[in-house]
């Protein structure tokens, strides 16, 4: 202003310059009222102007400073929306009002205009994003602050913004329990970092299958289905739940404890079973078996048909548990069948007697006795066994279980055999000898004669009577004959002198005392004797003398190879184990020899070779 006022001032000394110059110039020549009145509305203007300005400049100094004075002075900034907590994607409006802090009405009025100012900002744009009209929206995950500024007043909200859940789930989604039994339940929430706001709420589907509180803690009360539900924020999750009612045994119906059925064969009974608990869930599918097949069968629904006699076990089982039952299945007897009734047996001939039961597989108890009508004709013993004791005919009564059956027999006793008084006999030439025969069984219903034969009458010749006649030396059979049948016996016919009489009588007489014990130097043949001796007596018998000791008994007689097959009965045998002769013994053939030996302990017969000892001498005396 002070600026126009001196160019207003410029102005009018430079007219008032020109108009005195003009005077000097143009003196005599006056201003025109035209002139005179624009002038005047200028300086009009330029006073309006400057009025104009001084208010201008009035209101700024006077009024401004009323007008740019902070709010505070007259309001105060409340936010009545409290701390946002959000999921990602949600919105939200911050709510504000002014308190009056002032009792200056016209400042109040003054400064109300600016109420409408309020800048918003967010420390976190990541986490939530803010507009100038305070419409929040959460874009991430985290915490910020929004601030609310008006003039120099500022307010402040926090801002919590968390993953959303997008679905709520049991771990395990499906579980199996039985009655009684206990579980936990875990709630998950997907995706793994998502945060709710409500508390997950859990509940059963049927309160008398499943109990479940809310820190998951199932308890399964009873057989079914249920499931477990659990909310939360909008979401819901679903748990299917099966409790089972385990199985505890099974049982045969109508069946008592340790009974024994009793059945007929050919009929029928079923045996049903009955579960434990009756409200049990595991499958009831029974299956049958018996012990022995032969006795019985049993079908799928447990129908058990008594097919032959015998005991069986009859067993039910169902998902590992059993009962079983025992069950005799009998067979009524009908009759009783004997395997004869007549038969002829030939003495001594034996027969069995048998019977056939009918059935023949009868359970009941079976007794059978026998008893013979005539024990001198036929006997029997306790197992039927029949035995042909005499000529004649008898019955055999059998009775068995009540049934009676009989056989009659007829025996015939034929001549089996021909008994002879001596299987052999020596006899030297010109004896004679009386020899007897009879027929076996004596009670022969057959003639009794025997016949009387010699196979060479030049021998030994035998009258009707048996009476034999030694005729010349050799050897030959008597036969004593009733029809075919014969007994026989060995004539042997020698000459007393010859070598084979004498070691034969020689031989017989030592063999009278094998077992008489060894001792040495000893002399008795019955109370004890060595090897010396006993060669000396025995020797002594047939009129041969020896010397008393086996080292002299050497020197006698002729000798003989140490060959066994060079040898004869009666030849007498040395041994020198130790280089010098200390034993003796006689050869009595076939690789033999008869001797009182120390290391046998007694008189004995042993090989010629007896413990290894190899001869070394061999003499003959006869």
């Amino acid at each position: 202003m002070e600026k126009q006022v001196n160019s207003h001032r410029s102005q009018e000394t430079a007219g008032r310059s020109g108009r005195e110059a003009g005077t000097g110039r143009g003196q005599g020549k006056p201003i025109s009222k035209k002139r005179r009145r624009a002038r005047r509305q200028k300086h009009i203007r330029e006073a309006a102007i400057i009025l104009f300005g001084l208010l201008i400049l009035g209101f700024l100094f006077i009024f401004l400073p009323f007008y740019l004075r902070p709010m505070s002075s007259a309001y105060d900034l409340e936010i009545t929306t409290e701390d946002l907590v959000l999921h990602v994607g949600d919105e939200a409006d911050i709510s504000h009002a002014f308190r009056e802090v002032s009792d200056n009405r016209w400042l109040l009025k003054l400064q109300g205009r600016r109420k409408d100012k309020i800048r918003y900002s967010s420390s976190d744009e990541a986490v939530v994003t803010v507009d100038n009209a305070g419409h929040v929206k959460a874009v991430g995950a985290g915490k910020a602050e929004i601030t609310l500024k008006v003039s120099d007043l500022e307010k402040k909200i926090s801002a919590d913004s968390f993953i959303r859940g997008e679905a709520l789930s049991f771990e395990p989604g499906t579980l199996s329990l039985n009655v009684s039994e206990d579980a936990e339940l875990k709630t998950r929430v997907s995706p793994a970092d998502a945060v709710l706001f409500d508390k997950i709420s859990l509940t059963s589907s049927d309160d008398s299958v499943i109990r479940v509180d809310q820190t998951g803690h199932l308890e399964a009360l009873g057989p079914g289905k249920a499931f477990v539900y659990a909310e939360a924020d909008g979401l819901k999750g679903t748990a299917e739940i099966t409790v089972y009612q385990p199985m505890t045994g099974i049982s045969l119906e109508n069946v008592k404890d340790n009974e024994t059925i009793v059945l007929e064969r050919g009929s029928s009974r079923a045996f049903p079973v009955s579960f434990s608990p009756k409200n049990t869930t595991d499958p009831r599918e029974v299956s049958y078996k018996v012990s022995a097949s032969s006795v019985g069968e049993v079908d799928k629904d447990g129908v058990f048909t008594a097919k032959g006699p015998g005991s069986v076990t009859l067993t039910a089982s169902c998902n590992g548990f059993t009962d079983s039952v025992d069950i005799d299945v009998r067979v009524t007897l009908t009759d009783v069948q004997i395997n004869h009734e007549e038969m002829a047996l030939t003495y001594p001939a034996e027969d069995q007697l048998s019977y056939t039961l009918v059935p023949a597989d009868t359970t009941e108890g079976i007794s059978c006795t026998y008893v013979s009508e005539d024990p001198a004709v036929v006997s029997v013993d306790e197992n039927g066994l029949v035995t042909a004791v005499g000529g004649g005919t008898a019955a055999i009564v059998m009775t068995v279980s009540g049934f009676e059956r009989r056989c009659v027999y007829t025996v015939d006793v034929p001549v089996t055999a021909v008994n002879i008084s001596e299987g052999s006999a020596a006899l030297n030439k010109g004896e004679g000898h009386q020899l007897a025969a009879s027929v076996f069984p004596e009670f022969t219903t057959e003639d009794k004669d025997i016949t009387w034969i010699s196979e060479d009458p030049n021998i030994a010749a035998v009258d009707g009577n048996g009476y034999v006649t030694a005729v010349n030396q050799g050897e030959t059979w008597v036969h004593a004959y009733h029809g075919e049948i014969r007994n026989s016996c060995n004539i042997k016919v020698v000459d007393p002198n010859s070598p084979e009489a004498i070691a034969a009588r020689l031989i017989d007489y030592g063999r009278q005392f094998i077992g008489t014990r060894y001792v040495l130097h000893g002399e008795s043949l019955t109370r004890g004797i060595d090897c010396s001796a006993f060669t000396q007596q025995c020797f002594a018998t047939q009129g041969i003398s020896l010397p008393r000791s086996a080292i002299e008994q050497v020197d006698c007689g002729a000798a003989v190879p140490v060959d066994v097959s060079q040898w004869r009965r009666g030849d007498l045998i040395f041994y020198a184990p130790q280089g010098r002769v200390n034993h003796v013994a006689i050869y009595i053939g076939n690789g033999q020899i008869l001797h009182a030996a120390q290391s046998v302990g007694s008189v004995n017969i042993t090989a010629y070779n007896y413990n290894g000892n190899v001869p070394c001498a061999v003499r003959r005396l006869f």
